[in-house]
């Protein structure tokens, strides 16, 4: 679930954009971030859109385990005013095509391969000074992926602007400092 502290974390960092820049979400879920997001930029969000148990467990009587919830998004984002360009894709299959991305923020992984699969999805659009957030890269009970991305900021391919380490926003704020190929590389042998 996303906190108040994440959600303070990313207007934040979004309230530093210039207008009319690409903003790309990774597992929007409901949209409790997206619609701080969709006031800040053109916003694009990825993902499954595939209801799972964990979902079930949070929202009960919404859906069954395996019923796309697109619709159920895309309501959202509607009623509350917001235009959402919308790519139905795994993180594993998708391959952004589109503008640079100036912000990406990533909510859904907790491994260090599906951060790794996250970040291939829009490494083409990333570059030097984008902006990256990770939902749950601050979270102890997420030891690989958190050291996965220290890896990246070790070889500088990264480097972390912000992260709470005493209160409850688990979500850490990056810095990207390689572009296209280079950075491609650096994730793939990371």
């Amino acid at each position: 679930m996303t906190s108040v502290s994440d959600i303070d974390l990313v207007t934040r960092l979004s309230e530093r954009l210039p207008p009319a820049s690409v903003i790309v979400e990774l597992g929007p879920w409901l949209g409790a971030i997206s619609e701080v997001l969709a006031t800040k930029g053109r916003l694009h969000v990825v993902d499954s859109f595939v209801w799972t148990s964990d979902h079930a467990k949070r929202v009960p009587h919404l859906l069954e385990p395996g019923e796309s919830f697109r619709a159920v998004f895309e309501e959202l984002m509607e009623a509350r005013g917001h235009s959402v360009e919308v790519h139905e894709a795994d993180f594993e299959t998708f391959r952004w095509s589109g503008d640079m991305i100036d912000l990406c923020v990533i909510d859904a992984p907790k491994k260090s391969t599906a951060i790794r699969d996250a970040l291939l999805a829009v490494a083409s659009g990333l570059r030097d000074g984008s902006c990256l957030i990770v939902k749950n890269a601050n979270h102890h009970n997420y030891f690989q992926m958190m050291a996965y991305i220290q890896d990246l900021i070790d070889q500088n391919v990264l480097s972390l602007l912000e992260a709470d380490t005493e209160g409850d926003c688990n979500t850490m704020a990056l810095e990207v400092h390689q572009s296209n190929e280079h950075l491609i590389t650096a994730i793939e042998e990371t």
